[in-house]
């Protein structure tokens, strides 16, 4: 576990956007789920609070936070590379398991809307780095791969430079947005779209790791304001069963984004809870079975 992250400033608006976190102190403790045996590291909330509430406001500056983020959380090439694309790159930071079945835990990291793309979707990218942390607690038998998409495009993509044997492999899909307005929803596919085989059981998975986290049970619903950026698409198309999990506030919460859109409408409270309940629902995904489909 590393001595040292990069973090952003306890006073935000005194850290210049464009520049990257400062180093400050990094602790984690292991966390024993319900299950006998299965253990994951949970970071410190102050550390989640400053990293969430620092928010670069151009993309090249997220790509490199989020770059440096992974890489002092002991993700490092040639696990953690940047895929380019023509106007801009994805990031990619791989945890190998006893299988090549995968499951991609991901969010896109671009700014957009009329604020400081805070809630959409730096929340939600964010995470990655500690998510992948914590599954470092011990030997997966799923191979992780976490990936900062730059937009639906940057996903399409992706999942087109696939071989046909790295698509078979690809057994489940997480994706996270507009986290930190209030507790934490889900909604599994539009309603015109057929349910791929093993979608009921990430649901199934996410009840369980809210019940052994002690966080509100997550509610099945279509989000109130659609995201601009759907990051399950592409693996919805390709038959890959995806989940998407994002913070459902009443009906005055700030919109993802909006101009109401800043780093000041993520309550550290639900963020952290998000955390928390995510951290065992990731590890959690571990304990399904492993499976090849044909696509």
């Amino acid at each position: 576990m590393p001595a040292w992250l990069w973090y952003a400033a306890a006073y935000p608006m005194r850290t210049p956007a464009q520049a990257l976190v400062l180093l400050f102190a990094f602790s984690a403790s292991a966390v024993q789920t319900s299950r006998p045996g299965l253990l994951y590291w949970q970071s410190d909330p102050k550390n989640i609070d400053a990293m969430v509430h620092h928010v670069p406001q151009d993309d090249p500056t997220r790509l490199e936070q989020l770059r440096h983020t992974f890489h002092e959380l002991e993700c490092q090439p040639p696990a953690l590379r940047t895929e380019a694309l023509p106007h801009g790159a994805n990031l990619l930071c791989a945890l190998p398991g006893q299988s090549p079945q995968t499951i991609v835990i991901a969010a896109h990291y671009q700014r957009k809307g009329e604020g400081k793309s805070a809630i959409d979707d730096w929340s939600g990218s964010m995470l990655l780095p500690f998510l992948y942390h914590a599954l470092t607690a011990q030997p997966r038998r799923y191979t992780y791969l976490f990936i900062a998409f730059d937009g639906e495009s940057g996903a399409q993509a992706w999942m087109h430079n696939l071989t046909r044997e790295e698509r078979r492999n690809l057994d489940f899909m997480v994706a996270l947005h507009a986290l930190g307005t209030g507790p934490l929803a889900f909604y599994l596919n539009p309603m015109d779209m057929p349910a791929p085989q093993g979608q009921s059981e990430l649901a199934s998975a996410l009840m369980y790791a809210a019940h052994d986290s002690g966080v509100p049970t997550p509610q099945q619903r279509v989000p109130r304001h659609s995201p601009r950026t759907d990051d399950t698409r592409q693996f919805r198309y390709n038959d890959i069963p995806a989940i998407l999990l994002y913070s459902e506030g009443d009906a005055h919460a700030p919109v993802p984004g909006s101009s109401q859109d800043t780093p000041e409408a993520i309550a550290t409270g639900f963020y952290y809870d998000s955390y928390r309940l995510l951290c065992t629902f990731v590890t959690e995904l571990d304990q399904l079975p492993l499976s090849r489909r044909s696509r």
